[in-house]
């Protein structure tokens, strides 16, 4: 079932233009209100910063997604001060690759702190080219600046809310196959 979501929480920060838009809609999803989930990341000098937390089955959710479309020194996406993982949230930390589907692969996490545990997938986007690690990342935006090419960058991270793994693995595929086909139409590759 296909439920409408109502935007819970957009932050632009200097949008440059950048429209609105909607978050992606989870088949078998509604929207969470109210409550607020931990918030995982420390994403800063965004552009523009979209996130809401969704209710799938039983598992919270939360997806954020940081766009970089305008990149200069001091305002980048790929440094060592972005972080998918809070400095104080790390407690429990677990991190491997992990293929999602075609050539999406997204680097996983175990995250607990203060006895909310999740697992969270996260991968970045160059110019609609995914890359789990920062350092491909940062050759694909250095092989685009060679050939003068300006691409957004995006950071975006999907948090299962749950300790049964098996429940968290199948609301992260859904939720990651869902977010990143949402993100490539919004940059129209």
């Amino acid at each position: 079932m296909l439920v409408v979501l109502l935007v819970d929480e957009l932050l632009t920060r200097n949008s440059g233009g950048l429209q609105t838009l909607p978050m992606p809609q989870l088949d078998g999803c509604s929207t969470r209100h109210g409550e607020r989930l931990l918030r995982w990341s420390s994403i800063q000098g965004y552009d523009q910063q979209l996130r809401m937390d969704y209710a799938c089955e039983g598992v919270s959710v939360s997806i954020e997604i940081s766009r970089f479309v305008e990149q200069r020194q001091g305002k980048e996406a790929i440094t060592q001060k972005n972080s998918v993982i809070n400095g104080g949230i790390a407690a429990g930390l677990f991190l491997q690759d992990r293929a999602v589907r075609g050539c999406l692969s997204v680097s996983e996490y175990r995250i607990d702190h203060g006895g909310q545990r999740g697992t969270l997938w996260s991968w970045y986007s160059v110019g609609g080219k995914p890359s789990s690690t920062p350092v491909v990342a940062k050759l694909i935006e250095l092989r685009d600046a060679v050939f003068l090419r300006r691409n957004e960058t995006a950071i975006i991270s999907v948090v299962a809310w749950t300790d049964d793994k098996t429940k968290a693995n199948k609301a992260l595929e859904r939720a990651v196959s869902r977010t990143w086909q949402w993100y490539l139409d919004q940059l129209n590759y």
